[in-house]
């Protein structure tokens, strides 16, 4: 039960506050299929950084000291980024705060799965680990 109400937690607040983000755009002209979009990309954009990021350090490219300083957070940045160029190219991008909310879902979308990992993988923290 309690992995259960910490897995909430660390779905609803993050998709709380997109939800707030994109309540407060004035002229709100960023679609809400392209903020979904935005938002699966994160949850890919996880999955991507699960397969390299081990990767990289099994090969013996990285230590897990730079893996968890340097080149992680790097990895995972570019690819949390990777769906605003697409968004940015497009004709009907006008407004840059829509690439910020676009920016924010990707990231939400990350941060979500992410979330999962953390609480699942201590379950004596989990709702601590989650808020």
């Amino acid at each position: 039960m309690t992995a259960v109400i910490a897995l909430l937690i660390a779905t609803l607040i993050p998709l709380l506050f997109l939800y707030i983000v994109r309540k407060q755009d004035l002229y709100g002209t960023g679609a809400f299929s392209d903020i979904l979009a935005s938002f699966i990309w994160g949850l890919i954009a996880y999955l991507i950084a699960a397969q390299i990021n081990p990767a990289m350090m099994n090969m013996g490219l990285i230590s897990h000291d730079t893996l968890v300083r340097f080149s992680a957070p790097i990895l995972e940045e570019i690819l949390k980024g990777i769906i605003l160029v697409y968004f940015i190219r497009k004709a009907s991008f006008t407004y840059f705060v829509d690439g910020a909310i676009f920016g924010f879902a990707a990231g939400i979308g990350f941060a979500i799965i992410e979330n999962f990992e953390y609480v699942l993988g201590n379950l004596e923290t989990a709702i601590i680990q989650a808020i």
